[in-house]
């Protein structure tokens, strides 16, 4: 069961970073996901997946993140393989790190350190 449809609709009018990324959504974690976040992160990938085939994640600001949101990560990752959008972190902080470590997700979350 996936969290997400389908979809073919592919928009670039979000452009930011170097010119391999050009066309990529960044989505940037701020400071703080947990579970009062989950439900609004999840509808935010949701709908950058829908427009976009490449999604930045930075996390430079991340001071913490909870397991709620870690699992709409996961499911958002397996979603974007099937789908074909290629999802990159850009200089992945030591909090996304260490919870992606701890919890064994580093791997799943395609997240290199």
């Amino acid at each position: 069961m996936s969290f997400w449809k389908s979809t073919k609709k592919i928009e670039q009018d979000k452009s930011e970073g170097d010119a391999s990324m050009s066309d990529a959504t960044v989505i940037d974690f701020g400071e703080v996901l947990d579970i009062s976040f989950a439900a609004k992160f999840h509808s935010q990938l949701k709908d950058e997946s829908e427009s976009s085939k490449s999604i930045k994640f930075v996390t430079s600001s991340l001071t913490r993140i909870d397991a709620s949101c870690l699992q709409v990560l996961v499911c958002f990752v397996q979603y974007a393989k099937e789908n074909e959008i290629s999802v990159q972190w850009e200089n992945p902080g030591e909090v996304i790190t260490e919870a992606t470590r701890l919890t064994g997700l580093t791997n799943v979350l395609a997240l290199s350190h």
